[in-house]
């Protein structure tokens, strides 16, 4: 009697490490060697994680505030930046105190990065006029469909993918730093000009990543279905 071979599955979660190519990728090594160590053992990495719900309220009243002085978006840039930091940390923080927060970190992380998103664009209604509220929309819909793309990929090819070509949260969030730090200078006609760009740019990035899923999900498909076939021609041999 012939033996049939079939594919051994073997679940293994994947999520906690990120395939993530970053510019800034030696300096994040850096910082995270240098500064892990010397955090205090009273904040672990579920304080770090969740940091950022504090933070994206303070984005909210930032955001608000600047109606009446722009210099109010310093305070957004300064969310920006320890809300990157505590979600470079977190992550490190817990793997060398082995807090055992895998899955609840890799589900909050990024849950969570949505959310401080989403306060920043929600942010953005308060310094445009009411014509803009749909490139708003549209930026909000693009990264969420980013988000939703990354996680189905990791569903199903079991690597979560959070950087193309190199391009990331981390550049992203360069990107608004400096834009928002222009709109102090300009003044409020500046997010004019920014949001619609901001909304074009959501929208390439969302068609650049799902066609990039797609052929990266074709090719695995496809090499294994070549597999398939050499299992089969061997049992016809056998």
């Amino acid at each position: 009697m012939k033996k049939s071979h079939q594919d051994t599955v073997q679940v293994v979660f994947n999520g906690s490490v990120e395939k993530r190519a970053s510019i800034f990728g030696a300096v994040e090594k850096f910082l995270t060697r240098e500064i892990v160590p010397k955090i205090p053992k009273q904040i672990e990495t579920y304080h770090l994680t969740l940091a950022t719900l504090p933070l994206s309220l303070c984005v909210l009243v930032f955001s608000y505030l600047s109606k009446s002085s722009m210099y109010w978006l310093i305070g957004v840039c300064a969310c920006i930046l320890f809300q990157y930091l505590t979600d470079l940390f977190d992550g490190s923080v817990g793997r060398q105190r082995n807090t055992g927060l895998v899955k609840w970190g890799f589900l909050m992380d990024h849950f969570l990065d949505y959310i401080f998103f989403i306060s920043l664009v929600f942010g953005w209604s308060y310094l445009v006029k009411p014509e803009y509220f749909t490139y708003i929309f549209i930026s909000m819909a693009s990264w969420g469909g980013a988000m939703i793309n990354s996680f189905l990929y990791y569903g199903a090819a079991n690597t979560f993918k959070i950087s193309y070509a190199q391009l990331g949260p981390t550049e992203f969030r360069v990107l608004l730093i400096i834009a928002y730090l222009i709109a102090i200078l300009w003044g409020p006609s500046f997010f004019s000009t920014f949001v619609p760009l901001i909304a074009i740019g959501s929208v390439v990035v969302l068609i650049a990543v799902v066609y990039s899923s797609h052929r990266s999900l074709w090719a695995l498909d496809m090499q294994r279905k070549s597999r398939q076939r050499n299992l089969q021609k061997n049992d016809m041999i056998g």
